[in-house]
């Protein structure tokens, strides 16, 4: 029993340094992060500002965004096929928008030897949306449908897989209200 209890705490002690690391179990120097696997899920939470007056009047300026990003595939260092899913919702009484992007897209990485790294991306997709608010003559129009749509994204990413991301999503018009807009959001990368 000592013997097995003895080889337990070797085992232990031998999995604990593989898992946190040493440098042998590391990377190499290649400009990428030291980690033995590269971050593939983002989860980010932030502001949505949409960009047309009668949202506005009706929802407000501000609405909550939260979102995930997969990513797909790495093409070198630098490049990555992602897939993202999102949540826009801002509600003021009768009125609301509530959207779920689900686009495909890309990411580049402007220096990925860089502390801080750069981003550019896009993403093209099917936009879920719900939006009711009152129509040019004050008539409450709702609308559930399913919307083409797209967003072009910059972003900075820090030590530590978290970033700042800023996207614009262009919407196709639900009867007279174009849901396009601004969001900012903050992330980790895990």
């Amino acid at each position: 029993m000592r013997n097995f209890m003895t080889a337990l705490s070797v085992g232990v002690a031998a999995a604990t340094i593989l898992a946190v690391g040493s440098p042998s179990a590391k990377a190499a120097d290649n400009g990428l992060p030291t980690v033995n696997k590269l971050p593939s899920l983002s989860v980010r939470l932030g502001a949505f500002f949409p960009m047309n007056q009668r949202l506005k009047r009706s929802v407000g300026n501000t609405g909550f965004s939260a979102g995930a990003d997969y990513v797909l595939s790495r093409q070198g260092a630098s490049d990555q096929s992602i897939v993202s899913v999102g949540y826009i919702d801002r509600t003021s009484g009768a009125n609301k928008l509530k959207m779920i992007p689900l686009t495909f897209g890309g990411l580049h990485y402007m220096d990925v030897k860089a502390e801080q790294r750069t981003y550019v991306g896009y993403g093209v997709g099917a936009y879920f949306t719900n939006v009711s608010v009152p129509d040019s003559v004050g008539f409450q129009e709702t609308n559930h449908t399913t919307l083409y749509g797209g967003y072009i994204n910059a972003g900075i990413e820090f030590p530590g897989n978290v970033f700042l991301d800023a996207r614009y999503h262009f919407v196709q018009s639900v009867g007279s209200t174009n849901p396009s807009g601004i969001e900012i959001t903050a992330g980790a990368r895990f």
